[in-house]
């Protein structure tokens, strides 16, 4: 009726689109699916204590650049 022919969906890694790749899928409608993009590599904690840890190793600036610099 709406004439779909194809559905685009980003890969976010949840269940919120399973519905609508299955419902696809099952009309016989191709599905297109976008791979998220590689997260860049930074350190990272499990723990607010961790986070901690990390940060007075390596001090805040290793993380937190100055307001020019981020262009804001």
């Amino acid at each position: 009726r709406h004439r779909i022919d194809v559905v685009v969906s980003k890969n976010s890694g949840g269940e919120a689109t399973f519905g609508k790749i299955a419902s696809a899928r099952a009309l016989g409608i191709e599905v297109v699916m976008i791979r998220r993009p590689d997260l860049p590599d930074v350190p990272s904690a499990e723990t607010v204590e961790a986070l901690a840890a990390i940060v007075d190793r390596f001090g805040i600036d290793h993380f937190v650049r100055p307001v020019d610099e981020r262009g804001v």
